[in-house]
């Protein structure tokens, strides 16, 4: 927990101090796994966000253990077995809205996103690019994606009877609250 305060403070003093900030700490972060034997969902609201409306970069954490699941022994599993949580406590994402010039912050509107950067999940880092949604509605920003992410980019191990899809389903929803 010490760790996740540290990298949160640090990535937000780290974007410029005058810059147009959007922050939030209950964005839901959702996963879904389409599997033989049984679908998998979890659902997380404790995200981390932060977005530089000036620049677009932004910045989010999620601790892998607040994942809530239909019922404990999934959660067990996915911590102890698949996300190894007290060994990779966290997810991170660092990156830029490419098109953020687009997004007219004192309008509302719906705009569409491209975002790039830095994913780490499981210890490990991938590059990747995603689109999503980004709605502005007076000095709230809300943002939506939802792409997927292959287990074996990221060094998760499915089990021989693949309880689990091979690519993952992720949800994000974040209201992000101007600074």
């Amino acid at each position: 927990m010490k760790q996740f305060l540290i990298l949160f403070i640090g990535v937000f003093f780290a974007l410029n101090l005058h810059a147009q900030k959007y922050v939030t700490k209950t964005a839901q972060v959702s996963f879904y796994s389409k599997a033989p034997l049984e679908d998998i969902k979890a659902d997380n609201r404790q995200g981390s966000f932060i977005l530089d409306a000036t620049t677009g970069e932004v910045a989010a954490v999620v601790l892998i253990k607040s994942f809530e699941f239909k019922n404990s022994l999934m959660q067990e599993h996915f911590n102890d077995n698949y996300m190894e949580s007290e060994k990779f406590p966290k997810s991170t994402f660092t990156g830029k809205i490419t098109n953020i010039q687009e997004v007219q912050f004192d309008k509302n509107g719906t705009y569409d996103l491209k975002v790039s950067g830095q994913l780490t999940i499981h210890g490990i880092t991938k590059e990747i690019a995603e689109a999503g949604k980004l709605s502005v509605k007076g000095d709230v920003v809300i943002i939506e994606s939802t792409f997927f992410v292959a287990l074996a980019d990221f060094g998760i191990k499915n089990d021989r009877v693949k309880n689990i899809a091979e690519r993952i389903e992720v949800t994000i929803n974040a209201e992000l609250k101007k600074k």
